[in-house]
Formats: C-alpha cells, sequence, structure tokens
C-alpha cells in the first residue's frame, strides 16, 4: 500500500483534487497489480489528528486539558478542526493559542513517544468520530477500503 499524507493548511478543495489525480495517473510498475494507494488530507495538519487520539493518563495531562480548554473555550481533543494552522508563533516567540501544533505539544509536553501514544493506544472508532471534521475519518475509511480491496475482505468497524 502506499499512502500519501498532505497537510490542507486550509487548501481542502483543491489538494485533495490533486491528490486524487496522483492516485488515479500513478502508474504502478509490474508486479504490483492490486496494490492499494490511499490518500489522507489532515485539515488543518497532521497534529489535529494526533490531538483526536489524546486521552489524558494521569492529573497532569488532565490538568493541561483543561487548561487549553479554558483559554480556547471548546475541547481541542473533540473539536480539533477549530484550531489553525496560521503561524504558530507570532513576531515575537508568542505562541499561538489556536495552533494546533502548539496545542499538541502543550498537551504531550512536547513528547514524541507520548505523540505516538495517540495513535497507537486510542481506538480506531474513537479516532474515527473525532475525526469526523478534519479529515482523519475520511483517511481511516480510504485505508480500511485499500485494505479490503487488496485483501479481498469486507474489513468494518463499529
Amino acid at each position: 500500500m502506499v499512502v500519501l499524507l498532505w497537510d490542507m493548511d486550509g487548501k481542502t478543495t483543491e489538494r485533495k483534487r490533486g491528490l486524487l489525480q496522483a492516485r488515479e495517473a500513478a502508474a504502478l510498475p509490474p508486479g504490483c497489480e492490486g496494490m492499494a494507494i490511499a490518500y489522507g488530507c489532515p485539515d488543518f495538519e497532521i497534529e489535529a489528528w494526533l490531538l483526536g487520539g489524546f486521552q489524558p493518563r494521569d492529573d497532569d495531562e488532565r490538568e493541561r486539558l483543561a487548561a487549553q480548554h479554558a483559554t480556547l473555550g471548546f475541547d481541542p481533543v473533540t473539536q480539533a478542526h477549530r484550531l489553525t494552522a496560521a503561524r504558530d508563533h507570532d513576531k515575537h516567540g508568542v505562541p499561538n493559542p489556536r495552533s494546533a501544533k502548539v496545542v499538541l505539544a502543550s498537551l504531550t509536553a512536547d513528547d514524541h513517544a507520548r505523540r505516538q501514544a495517540c495513535w497507537q493506544e486510542t481506538p480506531l472508532v474513537t479516532l474515527r468520530q473525532r475525526g469526523e471534521h478534519n479529515g482523519l475519518r475520511d483517511y481511516l475509511d480510504e485505508v480500511l477500503h485499500a485494505v479490503d480491496s487488496w485483501a479481498g475482505k469486507n474489513v468494518r468497524l463499529a
């Protein structure tokens, strides 16, 4: 399987069209017949997808999430699509509180392993629910369709 990912950065329609054209025009080499190509369109950024998988593990993480919720006026985990891909910091280096990157760094204490856990430990059903408005649900459906086509099975999520 080939996976194409491209942050939409607010240009969802034209970038998604470009990915679809690339997939349709892809000439797979001999011997790769049946290989699947799936695309993902994080809207605005892939950090929004990671936020959808964030589940607080301890009191510190719950406090950081509550602080982000208070600052933003909404839950950045269930409504990551409301964050922005605009500048992460202003010209003076002050973090943009609505930046998906800034919020994710805050919630995960900027820990790479903790970010990975957002993907690896969160049930797919939860990721699909939280990814309805940021492209993650569409991406997961793309991958399931590609695996389904390749394996000749009917793969489903609850």
